[in-house]
């Protein structure tokens, strides 16, 4: 645990901290903005929100980081602990009520009928003419260069540069992020 907060302290520059001050600090960017325009409170404001956002995101990145951590340690000997974890995501995950025609239903069967009614209107084209491209004409088209461009190679650096843009958005198979592997 000692090492968690030292990761905390260090290299996450305090998370909790930061999360709490920022949103002030946002508030407070934006109160001077009402009173007063100006462009570097505008990039401050920006900086501000690039930071918070990046804050939660290192957040995020620490607890699945512990939970991996907890995982490993405890491994199979703490198996109710983690199948609770699991079943608690799970419970989370299911739709257990509906609203249908002004009142709640718990029914699962009525929730199941619902959700076909439902998705199969959406995904119907019933009444609908059929278009093959309903979007033509929208877009402009594209040039034979970029066209070409399409079929040539790929290089290293670019790959590097696309992989190091995803930021923590996308874990891999083992649940941690591209950044953590780099390190």
């Amino acid at each position: 645990m000692e090492d968690f907060k030292k990761l905390s302290s260090e290299v996450f520059r305090h998370i909790g901290r930061r999360k709490r001050l920022l949103p002030r600090h946002i508030d407070n960017v934006q109160v001077a903005l009402d009173r007063r325009f100006s462009s570097f409170l505008l990039n401050l404001e920006m900086d501000l929100q690039i930071e918070y956002e990046k804050a939660l995101d290192e957040e995020e990145s620490l607890c699945r980081q512990k939970v991996r951590v907890d995982w490993h340690n405890f491994g199979d000997r703490n198996t109710k602990y983690f199948h609770n974890k699991a079943v608690c995501k799970r419970s989370f995950n299911k739709i257990s009520a509906l609203k249908v025609k002004d009142s709640w239903c718990f029914n699962d069967e009525t929730l199941k009928k619902e959700a076909i009614i439902y998705f199969s209107s959406l995904f119907s084209l019933d009444g609908q003419a059929y278009v093959l491209f309903p979007l033509q004409g929208y877009f402009s088209k594209l040039d034979q260069y970029f066209i070409d461009s399409l079929a040539m190679d790929v290089y290293d650096m670019e790959i590097c540069n696309a992989l190091s843009s995803i930021g923590l958005k996308a874990p891999g198979t083992d649940g941690l992020h591209i950044r953590i592997n780099e390190i």
